[in-house]
């Protein structure tokens, strides 16, 4: 692309004078090209180029002065003086580094230099999606798990509330077996206490043996696994970068579902930097 054009581009933006199709195009460039994303980020921070009509009337005002009184006499200042204008000219840059230093972080390292803060335990829970409980709420009270398995009844009815037992028992049925309902159950209850690392544990078992999962009714859904595989990845390192590459990942898979991709595209939005205003990064 044309440099050139494209400063002139940055300056119609940045006067707000850029119409809402040229503007999305423009966004749309900024997105794609890191040089571009640099040129822009250095434009916006630079000074003007040339002074402004007011600058200009101040100097000729203050030429006239000279020409009609002739040059001022020399002010002589106490070291006190220039102690207090040192330290003015430091806060004035003070200031000015706090403002300037966020663009540069960006700039350089992109918006993952300055963190931001996310509750991981509020996105958990907002985004944390139930396994399907027969009995429950808006189901058959009378239905029955479509296998005659006892671990999956068992299981079901413990982390669905119709046994008080909970997780004990969940960890005894568990050890029944190499892979078994338990461990799907099991990985949600433990995501639900903010166990992560047990959680990451159950639900890799899970998406290892989804033969078994297969076997019973609204448990064989890889995408959704995933989904809650890098909440628990999330609540685990607290990395917001991690868990954007793994849900990016995970939107472009072809066996994504569409429920599982508006879930992705929200997180996505939720999890913006708030420095990221043009959702550049």
């Amino acid at each position: 692309m044309d440099l050139t054009n494209f400063k002139k581009q940055i300056d119609t933006f940045l006067e707000g004078k850029m119409n809402p199709t040229k503007e999305k195009a423009f966004k749309q460039s900024l997105k794609n090209d890191k040089e571009l994303k640099k040129l822009f980020i250095t434009t916006a921070l630079a000074p003007p180029s040339s002074p402004t009509v007011e600058s200009q009337k101040i100097r000729s005002l203050a030429a006239e002065i000279r020409t009609n009184h002739g040059p001022l006499a020399d002010i002589k200042l106490s070291w006190r003086d220039h102690l207090r204008i040192a330290y003015q000219e430091w806060a004035i840059w003070q200031k000015m580094l706090l403002l300037v230093l966020p663009a540069l972080l960006i700039l350089v390292f992109g918006v993952g230099a300055i963190p931001a803060q996310v509750d991981a335990t509020k996105i958990i829970e907002k985004y944390f999606q139930e396994p399907h409980c027969e009995a429950v709420a808006g189901g058959d009270a009378t239905a029955k798990p479509l296998s005659n398995d006892a671990i999956y009844e068992e299981a079901s009815a413990i982390y669905c509330g119709f046994k008080t037992n909970g997780m004990a028992e969940l960890k005894q049925l568990v050890k029944q077996s190499t892979f078994n309902m338990a461990y799907y159950f099991l990985a949600h209850q433990e995501l639900k206490n903010h166990q992560y690392a047990a959680a990451i544990t159950g639900l890799k078992a899970c998406l290892a043996n989804r033969q078994i999962l297969k076997l019973f009714k609204n448990t064989d859904q890889p995408d959704k696994l995933q989904l809650i595989l890098a909440l628990a990845h999330f609540g685990k390192d607290k990395s917001n970068q991690h868990l954007k590459n793994s849900l990016i990942q995970l939107n472009k898979h072809p066996d994504t579902t569409e429920k599982v991709r508006q879930e992705i595209e929200s997180l996505l939005i939720e999890l913006r930097h708030p420095y990221d205003i043009f959702g550049l990064w």
